[in-house]
């Protein structure tokens, strides 16, 4: 066997680790991109907390807290038709601006789209009797979205994993 035969021989082992070394790291990145998708998709959260809470009740017995409520996209693609669920333990009355009452057990709202990387903040006021303002503390929430590919998803913030909604 030449030189040659050696060098060419050589050349081909190299070519076939480069190209499997190539093929691993392609698998990899692809894997780590669809993986870094799924978790901003997993990612989309809403928070709420009360920036009004009240120490007494007004003399009718009841109190009326504000809470903010913001929804978060944390990725790099806009999600579409969103639906921020608060569930309340109890039966609530939502203060609205014009000074009506409606009764409520879950507070709903509705955003057409969140762009990449934004949030989206809501103040809303609840009215209950004092008494039961420990129950505030029992709320949890759902946002349901559309992400830019793929299908229709429901995030749980009570620890529940997320999963896809199907429509039926």
């Amino acid at each position: 066997m030449g030189t040659a035969e050696v060098v060419a021989i050589v050349a081909a082992v190299a070519s076939v680790a480069a190209s499997t070394f190539a093929a691993i790291e392609l698998r990899l990145s692809t894997r780590d991109r669809r993986e870094a998708r799924a978790a901003e998709i997993d990612g989309v959260a809403v928070a709420w907390h009360p920036t009004v809470r009240p120490n007494h009740p007004d003399p009718d017995g009841n109190a009326a807290w504000t809470y903010e409520i913001v929804a978060q996209n944390p990725g790099h693609l806009p999600i579409r038709a969103i639906e921020v669920t608060l569930h309340l333990a109890g039966e609530f009355h939502r203060l609205h601006y014009d000074g009506a009452l409606e009764p409520m057990t879950e507070l709903v709202l509705v955003e057409p789209v969140i762009l990449a990387g934004v949030s989206r903040t809501w103040h809303r006021t609840l009215v209950l009797p004092f008494a039961q303002g420990r129950l505030l503390s029992q709320t949890t929430a759902s946002i349901a979205f559309t992400p830019a590919t793929g299908e229709r998803r429901l995030n749980h913030m009570d620890g529940r994993a997320s999963e896809v909604v199907r429509h039926t």
